[in-house]
């Protein structure tokens, strides 16, 4: 009876083992199963009818009228993640109809992409683009010239890695490319490269300080080039648990060639930068004010930017708002007594949609523009109301645009959330 009861327990003792054994091997199968979905294309797609009045149309200097647009667009994003990155691509077509003008009519493009991943346990890297084919007034770009209406062509790349030295300790790397180009030749194509470096020491749990500097290059179709150099310090300030401000400012040098060889032109002497940004459960706020070079006003040269844009966005999944407002200056620099043109812009634009079913929710859109400076004779004003439906598929929550409460590429343009 004791050999039985033993020969019993070795055989329990076996199947527990083998047992064991087979949920050892299963786990990590099952394990990379469940980690084959992780990347399975997240796909989202909306359509989006309008109906527009818009004064000034041309946006030409001293004229106003009213036109009606109606307008098809779509929104075609794609996300994929797995464990160490995530890509996102987002195509957006745009039908636009002028029964008025033929002139008006146009089919505008426009299109974005991220990669966002770790190529090690302390290294980030981060590649940003977006591109656009357009004539219209879309949101707010200090860069922009608002009048006369002019298609443009632009496309942006940036790129940033981030080497976390130690716990207090990052260095950051940057680079990027832009090409501005506008087709009907009423303004100056333009090419700008750019790269820089910083480095930030966190000094407390709520303060950081930093140190850095770049280089950027500009050349122009009417063969005009310009190059600058900046150097900054600044800091980053964590205000409360959702609140913070960012600040920094240096020194700015700007050269030009006008085929003449390189010659320097009137020293801004300072850049700054500051941002405060407030981010709740559903709402974001953001001020940004800045002062530095500009290259893409088509005026053919470098110009000293100043900008303030302010943001706010809300939403649920019923309701969603998103609304920019800003002043942007872009003075030009000329190697006589009399300085370059100057141009000034005032524009706002929001955007607000409301669900009435899971897939459906209706579009409201306000736009408005203000221009001076000595490239306008008279005071132009363009003013843009839009009426519409949005259908969206898989009744996901209510999101107005793929960017539109991510407000944290509003210092290079806010052009896509309106």
């Amino acid at each position: 009876m004791f050999r039985s009861q033993s020969r019993r327990h070795v055989g329990m003792c076996a199947r527990v083992a083998a047992l064991s054994l087979a949920l050892g091997v299963a786990t990590p199968l099952l394990g990379q199963q469940s980690d084959s979905t992780a990347g399975r294309p997240d796909f989202t797609p909306s359509i989006t009818f309008l109906g527009s009045l818009e004064t000034n149309p041309e946006r030409l200097p001293g004229e106003t009228g009213r036109t009606k647009f109606f307008s098809a667009s779509g929104e075609l994003p794609f996300r994929v993640d797995s464990p160490r990155w995530t890509f996102t691509l987002t195509y957006r077509p745009e039908y636009q109809y002028n029964q008025d003008d033929d002139a008006l009519t146009s089919f505008d493009h426009s299109g974005s992409f991220a990669l966002r991943g770790k190529l090690s346990p302390r290294t980030d890297v981060e590649i940003e683009g977006d591109a656009y084919a357009s004539n219209e007034l879309r949101g707010l770009d200090a860069n922009d010239i608002v009048v006369p209406r002019s298609r443009r062509v632009r496309g942006t790349v940036d790129g940033e890695l981030r080497q976390r030295l130690s716990t207090r300790d990052t260095l950051r790397f940057r680079g990027g490319y832009e090409r501005l180009s506008f087709p009907d030749g009423d303004f100056i194509d333009s090419d700008t490269g750019y790269a820089g470096a910083s480095y930030s020491h966190a000094v407390s749990a709520r303060t950081s300080l930093s140190l850095g500097g770049n280089v950027r290059l500009a050349t122009f179709d009417s063969g005009t080039r310009s190059r600058s150099m900046t150097t900054t310090v600044g800091g980053l300030f964590q205000l409360a648990e959702r609140t913070d401000f960012e600040v920094s400012g240096g020194a700015l040098w700007i050269q030009q060639d006008a085929g003449e060889g390189w010659l320097g032109v009137e020293q801004p002497g300072f850049t700054v930068r500051g941002r405060l940004r407030h981010r709740l459960e559903r709402v974001s706020l953001q001020l940004l004010g800045e002062r530095d070079l500009g290259t893409s006003s088509g005026l053919g040269q470098a110009t000293l930017r100043d900008r303030i844009v302010g943001s706010v966005g809300w939403s649920d999944n019923r309701w969603g708002l998103v609304g920019l407002g800003g002043y942007s200056r872009n003075r030009g620099f000329s190697s006589g007594a009399v300085d370059g043109p100057t141009i000034q812009t005032l524009s706002a634009c929001g955007r607000t949609a409301v669900r009435v079913s899971r897939a459906v929710a209706v579009v409201g859109v306000l736009a408005y523009a203000h221009q001076l400076g000595e490239i306008v004779q008279d005071t132009t004003d363009t003013f843009r109301v839009s009426l519409g439906v949005r259908l969206q598929a898989n009744g996901l929550p209510l999101a107005l645009a793929s960017s539109t409460n991510d407000f944290s590429r509003i210092g290079r343009s806010a052009r896509a959330s309106c």
